[in-house]
């Protein structure tokens, strides 16, 4: 579904936004049955990783999310995902290191928290287990994590 604007000041000229329609589909449907849309909430803050990011901080991947902290009583807690625990600077920028690495969900690589966020809107409903890839302490496994909605800010 796309939107325009259109401005007699030209203010916002050329800017175009748009929904994709999966989504649009979704919202609709669940504010149908359900009087109401919940996103999926897995309870994480972090960051994707650049190939200049993992080459200086040392990591053992080529792609993922950096989990630099994991917020209480959410599903990710309740799965034991772990946040960073020690501050170090790249390039002036702090990072929150020692935390697990996501590079995967139900099997999906994740290279962005962007990628993150999209897989759980397009493909995920509160409720449903999915099962994230994770390096932690060099190690690869395998965490599943049920999704719960996601709070309201």
């Amino acid at each position: 579904m796309a939107f325009m604007l259109q401005s007699e000041t030209r203010a916002n000229s050329g800017i175009g936004f748009g929904i994709p329609v999966y989504f649009v589909e979704k919202v609709t449907r669940a504010i149908i049955e359900h009087g109401e849309y919940r996103h999926s909430y897995l309870g994480i803050r972090g960051n994707g990783l650049s190939p200049f990011e993992i080459q200086a901080l040392g990591l053992d991947v080529d792609h993922g999310i950096l989990i630099a902290e994991v917020l209480p009583d959410t599903p990710a807690a309740k799965a034991g995902l772990r946040g960073g625990d020690e501050e170090v600077l790249v390039e002036g920028a702090p990072f929150l290191v020692g935390g697990d690495i996501i590079t995967a969900i139900n099997g999906q690589p994740l290279k962005t928290f962007d990628d993150l966020l999209a897989y759980l809107g397009r493909y995920t409903e509160p409720g449903d287990t999915v099962t994230l890839t994770i390096v932690r302490d060099g190690e690869e496994m395998q965490v599943d994590v049920t999704l719960a909605p996601r709070p309201e800010f």
